[in-house]
């Protein structure tokens, strides 16, 4: 059973791994000539899944500069970012194109691994923008370096517990700054505020799939008041708040919904009854084991990456250092 295991966890990987696509972002010698994306350069960031380095948008992003022969791009093009999971340096959004109300081509990263920081300090920098919402709605790390969101005028739902308060941040050191965005009373009165199945934590913006936590449950990545057995949920884990879908759950036609049709006697209720409560339990073990199988292939797949990471770090150097150097 256990090479059976071994041998899905490396078809798993290898799988991921040819999925993968790594590209330089700035900051590393690929692209020592660009200081921000624009149109000379955005192509590069096709597909890709990881960035290996910084992502930087500044106003010349969009604007364009005649002076440094600098083409600016249209929002739009930032959806070339829709594969991106990735960024092994920092995030900086410095300015927002014309009618951009979020960041919702990033909608898909995943993880800021902050190995290198704007201002030694920061790996998430969002300021000067008219963006309304964030829409990272996927983010679920922030592995260094602390973040900083100030002076975006039109912005709402982002409070500083959407960081600290959420599990984001790797360690209890980082922090979030967010103040000087938009004044939260007018926030109010325009309706831009997080829905009601959302904790008070903040939001990445509207709806019930941009929650940062759920105040009640969580039924795959939307917010839900309740795991519904009309529905054909059931309490997944309680200590996570979240719902599961029953397989077995039927519509009748005669009883109604959330009639459930299961292997045993139905005349005998006490039997069946025991019976259907081993199966649900028989069923959370094995979602519990799963849970645990997956979250150490991605432990195995981010060692592999690191592994990767730095051999081609070190072939690097080796093949741009002097015969002089040590």
């Amino acid at each position: 059973m256990a090479s059976v295991r071994i041998f899905f966890a490396i078809l798993v990987l290898s799988y991921i791994a040819a999925a993968e696509k790594v590209c330089p972002g700035f900051g590393t010698p690929e692209l020592s000539r660009h200081g921000q994306l624009d149109q000379s350069n955005i192509d590069f960031f096709k597909n890709c899944t990881v960035i290996d380095g910084d992502l930087i948008i500044k106003s010349s992003t969009f604007r364009g500069d005649r002076f440094m022969g600098i083409v600016g791009i249209d929002p739009f093009q930032l959806e070339v970012f829709n594969s991106l999971r990735n960024i092994t340096g920092y995030l900086a959004v410095l300015a927002s194109g014309e009618s951009q109300e979020s960041l919702s081509a990033l909608s898909n990263l995943q993880v800021i691994e902050g190995r290198t920081l704007l201002q030694s300090d920061y790996s998430l920098v969002i300021m000067d923008t008219a963006l309304t919402s964030l829409g990272l709605n996927s983010l679920r790390s922030i592995e260094n370096g602390n973040v900083y969101i100030r002076r975006n005028a039109a912005l709402c739902y982002v409070k500083s517990g959407l960081f600290e308060n959420t599990g984001i941040f790797y360690s209890g050191g980082q922090s979030a700054h967010v103040r000087q965005n938009r004044p939260k009373d007018l926030c109010r009165v325009e309706n831009h505020v997080c829905d009601r199945e959302c904790t008070d934590l903040g939001c990445w913006g509207p709806g019930i799939n941009q929650c940062g936590t759920c105040k009640n449950y969580k039924l795959d990545g939307i917010c839900v008041d309740s795991c519904d057995a009309d529905a054909g949920l059931y309490v997944l884990s309680e200590e996570d708040k979240e719902c599961g879908h029953d397989e077995e759950f039927e519509v009748d036609s005669e009883v109604g919904p959330g009639s459930r049709t299961w292997d045993c006697d139905p005349d005998d209720v006490e039997t069946c009854f025991n019976e259907c409560q081993a199966t649900l339990q028989e069923q959370d073990n094995v979602n519990a084991q799963l849970r645990a199988e997956v979250e150490e292939l991605r432990n195995q797949l981010r060692d592999a990456r690191a592994r990767k990471q730095r051999l081609q770090r070190m072939l690097t150097t080796t093949g741009t250092q002097s015969p002089g150097d040590d």
